[in-house]
């Protein structure tokens, strides 16, 4: 017998009736897993979630991770296994992300977001950077997807660390130290960044008098490089003449020696900061030392 029904004027036969069947309970499944997650989610969870960012020159280098305790566990070899790939934390994979290319331990990490992961011995670690970004710990771990590998960083014995902690404790304008530590063990990663290449793409990504301006003013404070100065502090002024790029173009001149040419342009820069009615006070002094 042929099983019929009437929905509406439409005659659905027994194959129609299944197919609504199985699309209708597809959707509530699906929708009760989402809701399941949606509250999964925003449960408290027993290794709490955080993120470390640090700025090195223009690069910003941050790790998200989830902070186990040791709760009084046996770590090393036991909790976390020896010679196992390690997800460098708990519940999803560690994530790390840099917005410039960088150096760890000489060797070069494109700009872009990696899952982290570490692969511990007692005597050495080898750090692991995966372009799967998202993952759930180590199960679907694929070598043939490292970006990078790192062998033979020794860990270092320290002080009991209750909770794991990522943290950078040494930062200078072009390089910084990375630490993990957990337990007893204290891992330290060096992270060098090439500050002019990344500076030029900063200012190049976003091209601007500003930016030309912020250029210019890092070769002069900070390099002392006052031909790549001037350069930037000239692109700066070709897209906008302010009192600001002009009154830098006026110091990077007399740095370099050119002081008839440096009051030219300080002259220039005070005439538009009193027009824009900025203080002039600073200038006014660099515009008398050049007469002196």
């Amino acid at each position: 017998m042929t099983a019929n029904t009437v929905i509406g004027k439409k005659n659905l036969d027994y194959n129609d009736m299944r197919k609504i069947y199985q699309v209708t309970t597809l959707l509530l499944c699906t929708a009760f897993n989402a809701i399941c997650q949606d509250i999964y989610w925003v449960m408290p969870r027993e290794s709490q979630k955080a993120t470390v960012t640090q700025r090195i020159g223009v690069t910003d280098i941050s790790v998200a991770y989830h902070r186990p305790n040791v709760n009084g566990r046996e770590v090393w070899g036991k909790l976390v296994p020896y010679e196992q790939v390690w997800r460098a934390g708990s519940n999803e994979a560690t994530v790390f992300s840099t917005t410039t290319d960088i150096l760890i331990e000489n060797q070069t990490l494109p700009a872009g977001t990696y899952s982290l992961f570490f692969i511990p011995h007692a005597d050495k670690w080898t750090v692991i950077f995966n372009k799967v970004a998202e993952q759930w710990g180590a199960f679907t771990y694929n070598a043939a997807q490292d970006q990078l590998r790192i062998n033979d960083i020794k860990p270092i014995v320290d002080n009991h660390q209750e909770t794991l902690l990522y943290a950078f404790p040494e930062v200078q304008d072009s390089t910084c130290k990375m630490t993990i530590r957990w337990e007893k063990v204290r891992v330290e990663l060096n992270i060098k960044v090439d500050l002019l290449r990344s500076v030029q793409m900063e200012v190049h990504k976003n091209f601007t008098w500003r930016s030309a301006w912020f250029a210019a003013d890092y070769y002069y404070q900070n390099l002392k490089n006052y031909t790549e100065a001037l350069k930037w502090a000239n692109a700066s002024i070709a897209l906008e003449e302010t009192g600001g790029n002009l009154a830098l173009k006026a110091r990077i001149l007399k740095a370099s020696g050119n002081n008839k040419e440096a009051l030219e342009y300080a002259v220039k820069a005070r005439d538009l900061l009193t027009k824009a009615r900025f203080p002039t006070a600073g200038i006014e002094e660099f515009i008398k030392n050049l007469q002196e």
